[in-house]
């Protein structure tokens, strides 16, 4: 049975999976974007996915607090983000949960532009507008 892996992981804060993608947060909080290589088990191939991370005072200082609606309104969608919002960074905690959300896809009888529709619920992909330009 195929299943899908993380071939790389590496974040804005320049590091990858084998440095531990360690950093100080800041007292203000923090905000990374991350960026995934996902592909099937066994092959050489991957797409690359992002999500941004953020603790809770970075989701105030770094994302809400330049979200142009968020202030003139006082009210913002945060749909289409690809955003996680964790209490304590711990790189552990993210890469574990990364694997959960790509392990729950299935990709048996799959076209791999399905499989990147599905993981782009939780990631921006970066075929996702091509794709949804083909439906």
């Amino acid at each position: 049975m195929n299943k899908l892996e993380i071939k790389d992981i590496w974040s804005d804060a320049g590091a990858r999976k084998e440095d531990q993608i360690k950093f100080r947060v800041p007292d203000n909080g923090f905000m990374l974007v991350f960026e995934l290589q996902i592909g099937t088990q066994g092959t050489v191939g991957a797409d690359i996915f992002q999500f941004t991370l953020c603790d809770e005072k970075g989701l105030i200082n770094c994302i809400l607090g330049h979200d142009q609606k968020y202030i003139k309104d006082g009210i913002t969608s945060l749909k289409g983000n690809s955003l996680f919002v964790i209490k304590h960074y711990d790189i552990d905690t993210v890469i574990g949960k990364m694997k959960e959300i790509i392990n729950d896809v299935r990709v048996e009888d799959k076209s791999w532009r399905r499989i990147g529709m599905e993981l782009s619920r939780y990631f921006n992909w970066e075929y996702e507008n091509e794709t949804i330009s083909h439906l």
